[in-house]
């Protein structure tokens, strides 16, 4: 399985370094940490620790001999502050885990379960403040005004894509990817931002921290009848619109789904309710566990969800860019968004990246080009924010 979620995740990294606007290439920026394989749930958890130890290691090894100079690999000690889980989660929940975390490491039994699948280990508080504090971090380097990188790749885990404000639950402590959204809007005045998530279950927590802010939009295709249907009051039974403004979509696959039908929900269905909404930036949460390699009952291939990754690039690039205030180099700029505009549908960009006038980006994660709002320097982002063998982030329930 780890070397499954290892292609998978090259295949992503490869539509990554596609070729950008001008023909120029630019660095993907990885961010990982090996705090997040401290968290060891037990043997009974398919969410386990030689997953990303997999990909770490082909981080440095493999990948950094097949990418050279376009990976940048970054390890910073940073962890999520209360004040951002605050963002999207209560004090209560907060608290709950705080006291699960200060009660593992005894003995006979050093663990301690949330629920049957969520379970906290002694080091579960040291890997669930990383893995969002490494989406945070993901976020500040696109979006810093002295910033060079466009695009960012997060690898990290517990997963966080079924985190609920009040409740952790399928393996997710702290819902990684929108902790990422909530500091680009808070920290950067980053507006209207899409969620996009292929996992092949509902991203319950998403949902839940999307359906009451009107500049925010949550899409998921999944398969019909898994969980966390009829545990999360957030996942709908059906396809459609959901939630207070309509902002959360939703394309249910049935079982044996493959890869004309995985595709047809995007490019017909939900990808252009995606651009409709306009966002500014795209925060992807991508979870391989719907991917053929990865034994589902609903197949697609790995390069599936980068075409997805890679259309909703370009959604974002052809709105954001035609909206933002004129810089000094206009003329230049104005001819380059025309011919973005005829060539969008054709134009390869990277899968996991961005483009927006005041964007961010979440891991495990990508974008690429540079805008201007106001006297501030934006640049496009890719978010991906929840975690798995890799959280651009990655789901993995």
């Amino acid at each position: 399985m780890t070397g499954r979620s290892i292609f998978d995740l090259r295949t992503i990294l490869l539509l990554l370094l596609c070729r950008q606007a001008g023909g120029l290439r630019t660095p993907v920026a990885v961010f990982t940490s090996k705090a997040c394989l401290s968290h060891e749930p037990g043997w009974l958890i398919p969410e386990a620790p030689k997953r990303l130890a997999a990909l770490y290691s082909a981080a440095y090894n493999e990948w950094a001999t097949e990418f050279g100079a376009f990976i940048e690999l970054h390890e910073p000690e940073a962890d999520v502050t209360e004040e951002q889980l605050l963002r999207v989660h209560t004090a209560a929940h907060l608290q709950k885990l705080a006291a699960a975390f200060g009660r593992t490491g005894g003995f006979p039994l050093p663990n301690v379960n949330l629920d049957a699948d969520t379970v906290v280990s002694p080091g579960s508080r040291v890997a669930c403040t990383r893995a969002s504090g490494l989406v945070v971090a993901a976020v500040d380097e696109v979006l810093g005004a002295e910033s060079a990188t466009r695009r960012s790749f997060c690898m990290l885990r517990p997963p966080g894509h079924h985190a609920e404000p009040e409740r952790a639950m399928g393996f997710c402590m702290y819902n990684n990817v929108m902790v990422g959204v909530a500091h680009a809007q808070a920290a950067h005045g980053v507006g209207r931002v899409a969620v996009l998530d292929f996992d092949v279950h509902h991203g319950n927590g998403c949902a839940a921290m999307v359906r009451d802010h009107p500049d925010r939009l949550y899409a998921s295709s999944h398969q019909r009848g898994l969980f966390p249907l009829g545990v999360s009051a957030f996942t709908p039974e059906g396809g459609g619109r959901a939630g207070t403004h309509g902002n959360v979509l939703s394309s249910v696959l049935p079982a044996g789904s493959g890869s004309d039908a995985f595709l047809r929900a995007w490019r017909e269905d939900l990808l252009p309710q995606v651009e409709a909404f306009e966002p500014e930036a795209i925060f992807i949460s991508a979870g391989f566990d719907g991917a053929r390699t990865q034994g589902s009952t609903q197949p697609h291939r790995p390069l599936d969800c980068g075409e997805q990754t890679r259309v909703a690039g370009l959604v974002c690039c052809s709105r954001v860019r035609t909206r933002t205030r004129t810089p000094p180099h206009a003329p230049a700029q104005r001819t380059q968004r025309r011919r973005w505009r005829r060539s969008r549908c054709a134009r390869p960009t990277s899968s996991v990246s961005l483009r927006r006038s005041r964007a961010s980006a979440a891991a495990s994660c990508p974008s690429s080009a540079c805008s201007r709002e106001g006297t501030t320097w934006r640049r496009s982002r890719a978010a991906v924010g929840r975690t798995c063998a890799g959280s651009s982030t990655q789901n993995t329930t």
